[in-house]
């Protein structure tokens, strides 16, 4: 009888991995039916329909087989599959808690928690989830990778990095695990490392072009044959990496000055993103003025802003402003912790402008974040200073001097066409960048940063500093002395030999920030002044 179950059920599988799932649960529906006490064969069938995308039948099966066996661990694991298939996340972690709960070593529901808590930016949850999994399956590559990319959305690259080449130990033929040692050296401006890695992974996986994107942003010198590869690539559009192919073109003809073939990749890349990204730029405009009414609605409530043990500093500014430069002068003190750029103040903040609630609340929540982004950060470091750099937190300031009374903000502005172009030249991978493909956007996304500046300008916040970019590079000096002064933080001319810093840039400006304060970055644009009619109509 056993032997012919086993038959049953392989047929049951073979018939699954052919696609034809009306014969395999025709067999399944026989089993259940005649043996009704055996919840086997409902989580069988429920993971079929895992297949088939019918996940609320695919539940039903996972309760009933754990109905009849409250202790199945598979069923519960499966059963949070399902519940995150239809966005019911919070179900879905008390089932994989369930199952690990009845068996610590359910590899798979070890897993499928993990991923979940790294879709949701919980990246110490993750991190602990998956150091379980290579305790108990040391080769597990999955985790490796996992912990890897968790530590570098920390800021933490010495570690992913000790992760990726740890992976690679068990297995030299993931070429995933060698792009995350080249994204580590990269960032720690390690570049003939970085490239090494990288032609690893590509002669392990020839048909990804992001890894030759990769090189051709650490300025790597293609051969003729791997451009007309890359340019013959260019001419079909519905290559599944059509953005990466244009930009690799962009870097690479833009490396040798030939501006304006540079510039037809880097519109043709754009162009593809504009239409492939969901923006919603009316709602990028409308933006603001939630912003500005939500802060005048709690200004004259009284908010809970003691102070916090940790001298915190924010800098902000449009996004490729020298938010990075000023973030690396800044954290060469070594009482100083950069933690990058945190996402989590705009990630909570923005779901509070999309609700109607009373200022109580507002209040209630603000606290909330204060207090959770305090455990974010004490998570992170020992240090008692603090450098968090997100840029796109200009459209919070107010809240953040409410949250925060005896935080240092820096604002610093850039000039309005470099700041734009260098957006435009740029790929984000970002949601929050999708405006960065077309110059429109971008145009009107700074001027809404403008006027964002200029309605904080008239708050009255004390703890806030602007500065400009360009002053920065021309008189280092001078303007770094008053931006520590604004800082109550000792000064030391060192801290602007960048070359010398060892410290991960783990932002877009990687590879400049590792160099000496660049004076005319500013003027790059120039190259592409013919092209930019929009921006210099726009700002001069």
């Amino acid at each position: 009888m056993e032997d012919n179950l086993k038959i049953i059920l392989n047929e049951i599988e073979n018939l699954a991995n052919l696609n034809r799932f009306e014969e395999a649960f025709a067999k399944l529906d026989n089993l259940i039916k005649h043996n009704k006490k055996n919840p086997l064969f409902l989580n069988i069938r429920g993971v079929i329909r895992l297949r088939t995308n019918e996940f609320d039948l695919a539940i039903t099966d996972f309760n009933k087989a754990i109905k009849i066996q409250p202790i199945y661990s598979e069923a519960h694991s499966n059963l949070g599959v399902a519940f995150r298939q239809v966005n019911k996340i919070d179900l879905a972690i008390n089932s994989f808690k369930k199952s690990i709960a009845l068996d610590e070593t359910n590899i798979d529901a070890l897993l499928n928690l993990g991923v979940t808590f790294f879709s949701l930016s919980w990246f110490f949850e993750a991190i602990s989830i998956f150091e379980k999994v290579i305790k108990i399956q040391k080769e597990n590559i999955s985790s490796y990778l996992y912990l890897g990319a968790s530590y570098l959305s920390l800021n933490k690259v010495e570690e992913a990095l000790k992760f990726f080449l740890e992976g690679l130990k068990f297995n030299n033929k993931t070429p995933e695990l060698f792009i995350g040692v080249g994204n580590c050296y990269k960032y720690l401006r390690k570049k003939e490392k970085a490239i090494e890695a990288y032609l690893n992974a590509f002669k392990l996986d020839k048909n990804n072009i992001q890894i030759l994107y990769s090189l051709s942003d650490l300025n790597y010198s293609f051969s003729e044959e791997q451009i007309l590869f890359l340019q013959n690539l260019a001419n079909h559009e519905n290559h599944h990496q059509y953005e990466y192919i244009n930009f690799a073109l962009f870097n690479f003809f833009n490396s040798r000055k030939d501006y304006d073939t540079a510039f037809f990749y880097l519109k043709k890349a754009n162009d593809y993103l504009k239409n492939k990204v969901f923006y919603n730029h009316n709602a990028s405009i409308e933006f603001p003025n939630k912003v500005k009414n939500i802060f005048n609605f709690i200004q004259k409530h009284d908010f809970n802003s003691e102070k916090v043990d940790k001298k915190l500093i924010f800098i902000i500014g449009m996004p490729r402003s020298g938010t990075s430069l000023l973030e690396q002068v800044l954290s060469s003190n070594n009482e100083i912790y950069a933690a990058g750029e945190l996402k989590f103040i705009p990630s909570e903040m923005s779901s509070l402008f999309f609700k109607q609630t009373s200022a109580k609340q507002i209040l209630k929540k603000l606290n909330e974040i204060k207090k959770n982004y305090l455990e974010i950060i004490s998570n992170l470091t020992s240090k008692s200073i603090i450098v968090d750099k997100m840029p796109t937190n200009y459209f919070y300031i107010g809240f953040i001097s409410r949250m925060f009374p005896n935080s240092k903000i820096i604002h610093i502005n850039r000039e309005p066409i470099a700041t734009c172009f260098s957006n435009y030249k740029i790929f984000f991978e970002s949601e929050q960048m999708q405006f960065t493909c077309d110059l429109e956007f971008i145009k009107d996304n700074y001027r809404i940063y403008e006027d964002l500046i200029k309605f904080w300008k008239t708050k009255g916040i004390n703890n806030l500093l602007h500065i400009k970019y360009e002053d920065l590079t021309e008189n280092p000096k001078k303007y770094f002395n008053l931006i520590f002064d604004f800082l109550e933080i000792d000064f030391n001319e060192s801290f602007l030999n960048l070359e010398n810093s060892s410290r991960a840039v783990t932002t877009a400006s990687s590879n400049q920030v590792g160099n000496k304060i660049y004076k005319g970055s500013s003027e790059d644009w120039l190259h592409y002044k013919k092209h930019l009619f929009l921006l210099i109509k726009e700002f001069t």
